[in-house]
């Protein structure tokens, strides 16, 4: 089980089953204690690799997901499932070597959603980039609103709407990197980029995958540390304030 995402009332969670009958994802979900676990789609025939990283929209009427339509594993899709009608809707699609691989970020309105897009190298070895993108709910053209050359990834937005956080050189996918891994706030359509951490400055200390607090005062995020500088050995929580400043541990025990 994993990738977990809460129902905006907070009474369930939707989540990531990989099992027998579907050993390449399905998404669940569960009461809030623990109960009543219930299969919502395996992909409605339309990811046969799977389906993962689900994000509940504001209003609590559909979930936004990554779908692998391709068996072969050269594509991923942005979708939303309907929960009343159990209707899959891929909304934009991108092919090797780009790639799909975190879960996407509803506006506050429910009327777009931001996601990352990955760029492997020729080899299909290791990442060569991340941008930011985003693409209407209902449907229509992608705008990406930064490079690959930036390493920009897991976008989240504000609860006001008015600007997205992103993390560069993200934990999940790049593994080992010498280079610094930092906040940036941007506004939707790409502009007044403005950098909130600057305590990173190479690979031996990591701040990554930014989620804002329901009040909008404070980004919860992990930051990673590593003893030879680049390979991530070990991971806490902190806060960050939005308004420019660098990571508070939660307990430096945790």
């Amino acid at each position: 089980h994993k990738g977990p995402s809460w129902s905006p009332d907070g009474s369930r969670i939707a989540f990531v089953n990989a099992d027998s009958a579907t050993p390449l994802g399905s998404i669940w979900t569960v009461n809030a204690d623990g109960s009543d676990p219930a299969l919502l789609t395996d992909g409605e025939g339309q990811c046969p690799d799977g389906i993962y990283h689900p994000d509940w929209s504001p209003d609590g009427t559909k979930l936004a997901v990554v779908c692998y339509p391709d068996p072969g594993g050269s594509q991923g899709s942005i979708a939303t499932f309907d929960l009343a009608t159990k209707t899959l809707t891929r909304l934009v699609t991108v092919d090797w070597p780009e790639h799909l691989d975190s879960a996407p970020s509803w506006s506050p309105d429910g009327d777009s959603l931001a996601y990352s897009v990955l760029q492997w190298d020729p080899t299909n070895t290791f990442i060569t980039g991340s941008l930011i993108a985003l693409v209407p709910a209902a449907g229509g053209t992608e705008q990406r609103i930064t490079s690959f050359d930036t390493n920009m990834s897991t976008p989240d937005w504000s609860p006001d709407g008015s600007d997205i956080v992103v993390s560069s050189y993200d934990l999940g996918n790049i593994q080992t990197t010498d280079q610094p891994s930092n906040l940036y706030l941007l506004k939707p359509d790409g502009t007044d980029q403005r950098q909130i951490t600057r305590s990173s400055a190479d690979g031996s200390m990591r701040i990554a995958q930014p989620r804002w607090s329901p009040d909008g005062s404070q980004i919860v995020v992990s930051v990673a540390t590593a003893s030879d500088g680049t390979t991530v050995n070990d991971v806490q929580l902190a806060y960050v304030d939005p308004k420019g400043g660098e990571p508070e541990l939660f307990s430096p025990t945790i």
